[in-house]
């Protein structure tokens, strides 16, 4: 499998946006990751640094903590802003600070009008879609694609860069996730082990997401669909 980088996806991104304003429709920009939605929406400009395969096998086997350490060292101020657990940001993050002194600043030049809209439901509808999820995920297969991937090759380390949930399940298929788990009072075992830690690592993502997207003052934070529904209106009106 070919990994994705913010470069790649913003250069992507950019591509179906020109060829769906091409047949006179309004490209819609969803969910996903935050900063790399920023970088097509504002049109951040990313640094041009090469992959270093040796720098980056060296990092490998060191720990989140250990890695924003040593950012710490090169870059304070990106080591604040970064992702702190996420070893694959933080390795980038060095990388870039290695090569260039430190991580620029980003800057925005975006081609686009944009009209930001942003969903925040009650904890407990917010409580019910995670669970949701995280049943979805089970149902369709996640351990058996972990699996999959497994026996055609794929690393164990890249498949943990994949994303919190690979990670829980390959912790789940090699047996490091505890089989009985705490949660609320109770012990778990087995599938709901895992359940319970993707869960978890399902509510920390969404804090983090969260926290990004509250510094963003350009979002409007809608409480209905005809609040949503008059923005467009007026938006439309005015870029048309």
């Amino acid at each position: 499998k070919r990994a994705m980088s913010a470069v790649k996806f913003q250069r992507l991104a950019a591509r179906a946006i020109a060829g769906i304003a091409g047949r006179r429709k309004v490209p819609f920009l969803v969910g996903g990751t935050a900063f790399w939605v920023d970088t097509v929406a504002y049109g951040l400009r990313l640094p041009e640094v090469r992959p270093d395969p040796a720098l980056r096998k060296r990092l490998a086997a060191k720990s989140a903590t250990a890695l924003l350490a040593i950012l710490k060292k090169l870059d304070p101020a990106r080591a604040e802003s970064i992702e702190q657990k996420n070893p694959r940001r933080l390795i980038r993050a060095i990388e870039i600070a290695s090569a260039l002194g430190r991580v620029p600043h980003l800057v925005k030049h975006s081609m686009f009008d944009t009209l930001w809209f942003g969903l925040k439901p009650s904890y407990e509808v917010g409580l019910h879609k995670m669970v949701e999820r995280v049943d979805k995920m089970l149902r369709r297969g996640l351990v058996a694609e972990t699996k999959k991937l497994l026996a055609s090759g794929v690393s164990k380390k890249r498949i943990r860069e994949l994303g919190f949930e690979y990670r829980a399940a390959l912790d789940y298929i090699e047996g490091e996730i505890p089989s009985r788990a705490p949660l609320e009072k109770k012990f778990l075992t087995g599938r709901a082990a895992l359940s319970a830690r993707l869960a978890r690592d399902t509510r920390a993502y969404a804090k983090r997401q969260m926290r990004w997207w509250k510094r963003n003052r350009d979002i409007h934070w809608i409480k209905n669909p005809k609040e949503a529904e008059l923005r467009i209106k007026t938006f439309l009106q005015k870029t048309a």
